[in-house]
């Protein structure tokens, strides 16, 4: 899918941002040999110390991905959208787990930006309609604009999809993979799908512990 740009370069500039912090030893020993750190390769990267007797702290750069939704080349405010970014999605949040990081979903207008995650938590059952329309109207949305067409769309779409996966309560590295149900789903309600019941606490803390971040 044409996007505008190589997100294979625009991931390679911000990977050159990355970079390692020095964390002195004492007077004495960096008169000796000041500490001095490289920054070598991996997932993610990490620091070597050079020279001295302090140590090296690295410093993660910012993983930019475009995500773009609606018009006539994107995918739309329905379910077919959210399975088909749904590896990227969860790619991002594993990352920021890995990396003890924050993500920022960000749109222009704060459909896109409220739907797809709030749809993704509630596919991978992490969370049920009825706390993710609760969770949203905590951080701004309300009643209207969260039945509105965009988002009540895209949060419906969660009925014709099927998830196999896991999350694991401990480590809150997600695996699996979301797919369109047959044909023979029933349809999408009328209404957002308010069920009953609670996720699992520990699920849901290992989640906020990815600092999972939305902006309205």
């Amino acid at each position: 899918m044409a996007r505008g740009y190589d997100q294979r370069e625009e991931l390679a500039a911000f990977a050159a941002t990355d970079s390692c912090t020095v964390v002195p030893g004492t007077c004495s020993e960096e008169l000796a040999a000041a500490t001095t750190c490289t920054l070598t390769t991996g997932a993610p990267g990490s620091c070597a110390k050079a020279t001295g007797d302090g140590s090296c702290t690295y410093v993660a750069a910012i993983r930019y991905v475009n995500l773009p939704v609606g018009g006539s080349m994107n995918p739309g405010y329905d379910a077919a959208g959210l399975v088909q970014y749904s590896a990227e999605l969860i790619d991002a949040i594993n990352y920021a787990t890995a990396n003890s990081g924050n993500i920022l979903f960000h749109c222009r207008t704060g459909y896109r930006t409220g739907a797809y995650p709030s749809a993704l938590l509630k596919a991978l059952g992490i969370q049920t309609g009825d706390e993710v329309v609760e969770r949203l109207e905590s951080i701004g949305y309300d009643e209207s604009t969260i039945e509105g067409k965009g988002m009540k769309s895209i949060i419906d779409g969660v009925a014709d999809t099927t998830w196999t996966g896991s999350v694991d309560a401990t480590s809150g590295v997600i695996t699996g993979a979301l797919t369109m149900t047959s044909a023979a789903a029933a349809p999408v309600p009328d209404a957002v799908v308010k069920t009953s019941g609670a996720a699992t606490t520990t699920v849901v803390a290992t989640l906020v512990a990815a600092a999972v971040a939305f902006l309205a």
